[in-house]
Parts: structure tokens; C-alpha cells; sequence
């Protein structure tokens, strides 16, 4: 998948795009971001069409983190593990 961020909430250009157009399986749009999955391709074809969308639509590219920030919990912050009780056989 790869999202896209835009103030303007305008991604016409993206999704009319002949060559991204025709592989696009899944679009998302919310609030000012597009988030675009692709037909299942070739390995090789997927990362042609990725670094297509970076060179012409880098600029309006965000990462995953940016929507949901990773809430993975830190250990000694978010929570104190219990030390491992010694056993005896």
C-alpha cells in the first residue's frame, strides 16, 4: 500500500493516471489522504510502478506512521516486566 497526504484533498491527478490507473485494486480517500493498493503484480513490475509514483508523486507520499503512530509499548516506560521466579526441580 502506499499513502498519500494533501491539504487540498485533490488526488485526481494521481488516480487518473494512465499508468497507476490501470493497476490500482483498492483507493481510500479520507480527510486530505489517499491510500492506494495495487492488483497483485510481478515483483519486478510493483517496483517499477512504486519508484514511477515516487518520482512524480513523492512529494504528496507519507509513511504509515504518519496516520497511526507505532503504540508499541516500551519496556521500564509504558510498563515493569516481573522477574522470572527461579524453580527448582
Amino acid at each position: 500500500m502506499i499513502y498519500f497526504y494533501r491539504e487540498s484533498n485533490d488526488f485526481t491527478d494521481i488516480l487518473t493516471d494512465p499508468v497507476i490507473k490501470k493497476h490500482i485494486r483498492t483507493k481510500l480517500i479520507f480527510e486530505n489522504h489517499l491510500i492506494l493498493s495495487f492488483d497483485d503484480t510481478e515483483k519486478e513490475d510493483y517496483d517499477q510502478l512504486q519508484s514511477y509514483l515516487s518520482l512524480k508523486y513523492g512529494d504528496s507520499m507519507i509513511s504509515f506512521d504518519s496516520i497511526v503512530p507505532d503504540r508499541t509499548p516500551i519496556i521500564g516506560k509504558d510498563y515493569s516486566p516481573e522477574p522470572r521466579k527461579k524453580t527448582f526441580h
